[in-house]
């Protein structure tokens, strides 16, 4: 890679890790939609100032088969399981899963949302498959290893939280035998090698019932230092009948969103202690920033909201997204909410993440003008929005037009404990066909000051999570 602007700094030694959809093999016919592409990794290795890049497929137990057979192999769920054709498509598969032509028995994910770091381990996530472990070797290719397996579990969230303290694992895994469920657990680090054994590593917190036909589509959840927070929001995803002409995404009008605020410190099957439900209609957000606790009874999420769910299925185009403020009172059972920062659309937050669960003062986030994300914003989320105002964005980065930017990623500066001392990291497309940049930003600076530019030897289709893992 090229260094175009400036130089990278020292601290940024490591490797910054993104996950995104890129469908390798397509249906004659197929529809195409974002999330049903192979997860590929892109890799910036940062070293002594230069750069290198490389993408890779995750190769998963789908990808691996498929690739064997130079075919498609399995449905695409969005762009692809709807209608007749789907229908045929469906049964086809399940001919072939019952005369032992394909293998279901490792999975059939695409691993395409997310890249996390815990226990030693780089985990490519998505949430119809278990993680699969990466490694990165020191000239910067990416490996795939194997899939990190958990007892009697076959899938999980691909947004779980570490405890920055503990290094424990918070996540959630959707069980489809009866009941149908969703099950919260915790996995302890000290315990957790990725390899399945023992039942030790894992500790089941809460089993939510949900209905086998609506499924509510948990993709984020949030966590503070006393509770877990978990969603049931409108947003399902509707097994229905699959000949109709329509995505499983969808949403339940006849349904109220709600919150459940599960405490950390004790298994409540095992306890007196319960969960506590709080109704919150019209809330509805797939990503969740951070929460923390104030005070003996509140608790406060950051989150950004997605309307109308009549196009969730475009996500993240074709909607808009509206940042809040929610607080729940534990004591009176009362939600409330405060929309910061109107009129202007942001999603895809980041924050410092040694303050998961802690309260947190700065956040980044894309901001989106006309359908495309075209720069990022700094929030001091102690400042007040004011009537109409954009009062808590406090520093603003565009990128130009015809660019769109994906995630931003905080990455704290070494050796320096202040929230906001670091860097942001912002991989940006060029729509009119150029290369594309990893974009190195001050995250302390007034004006999100450019650190480094450089320039990528390819174009990075646009993804949706990342991770900075550095060199020790």
């Amino acid at each position: 890679c090229r260094v175009t602007y400036r130089s990278i700094p020292d601290d940024l030694n490591g490797v910054y890790l993104c996950n995104g959809p890129n469908a390798a093999l397509m249906h004659r016919g197929d529809g195409i939609h974002a999330f049903d592409g192979d997860g590929m990794i892109h890799a910036v290795r940062m070293r002594n100032g230069s750069a290198s890049f490389c993408s890779r497929f995750v190769k998963t137990s789908r990808f691996r088969q498929e690739q064997a057979a130079g075919r498609p192999l399995f449905p695409k769920i969005l762009g692809g399981m709807y209608g007749l054709s789907g229908a045929a498509r469906l049964f086809i598969t399940m001919l072939r899963v019952a005369f032992g032509l394909i293998d279901v028995s490792h999975g059939v994910g695409l691993s395409n949302t997310n890249v996390s770091f815990f226990n030693g381990h780089i985990l490519s996530l998505s949430e119809e498959d278990m993680p699969y472990i990466l490694r990165v070797t020191h000239d910067g290719d990416i490996l795939t290893l194997r899939q990190f397996k958990l007892p009697s579990r076959f899938l999980m969230c691909p947004h779980p939280k570490i405890d920055p303290v503990s290094g424990d694992m918070y996540a959630h895994s959707l069980q489809f035998w009866f009941p149908t469920h969703y099950s919260v657990f915790r996995v302890l680090a000290a315990a957790a090698d990725g390899g399945g054994g023992g039942d030790a590593c894992c500790v089941p917190l809460l089993d939510i019932p949900v209905p086998p036909l609506d499924v509510p589509m948990v993709h984020d959840f949030a966590m503070t230092q006393r509770f877990i927070i978990f969603p049931d929001s409108q947003i399902v995803f509707r097994i229905g009948d699959i000949t109709k002409r329509e995505t499983p995404i969808g949403y339940d009008a006849n349904k109220t969103g709600r919150f459940c605020l599960l405490p950390r410190d004790v298994v409540p099957r095992e306890s007196g202690r319960r969960p506590q439900w709080f109704d919150a209609p019209g809330i509805n957000c797939l990503h969740y920033l951070n929460a923390w606790d104030e005070g003996a009874d509140e608790v406060v999420l950051i989150a950004s909201d997605v309307s109308p769910l009549e196009r969730i299925h475009d996500f993240p185009y074709n909607v808009e997204f509206a940042l809040f403020e929610i607080r729940f009172d534990t004591r009176t059972g009362s939600v409330k909410r405060r929309r910061l920062c109107s009129g202007i659309e942001l999603e895809f937050g980041a924050y410092n993440m040694k303050y998961t669960g802690q309260n947190t003062r700065y956040a980044y986030y894309a901001a989106r003008t006309n359908l495309l994300f075209t720069g990022v914003v700094k929030l001091d989320l102690t400042l007040e929005e004011g009537y109409g105002g954009q009062e808590c964005i406090v520093a603003k980065r565009e990128f130009g037009e015809g660019k769109n930017v994906g995630e931003p990623l905080f990455v704290g500066a070494t050796g320096e404990n202040s929230e906001d001392h670091g860097y942001l990291l912002c991989i940006v497309g060029d729509n009119n066909g150029g290369v594309s940049k990893l974009w190195v930003l001050d995250a302390l600076s007034p004006t999100l000051e450019v650190v480094a530019v450089v320039e990528l030897p390819v174009r990075v289709p646009l993804g949706f999570h990342g991770c900075f893992v550095n060199e020790e």
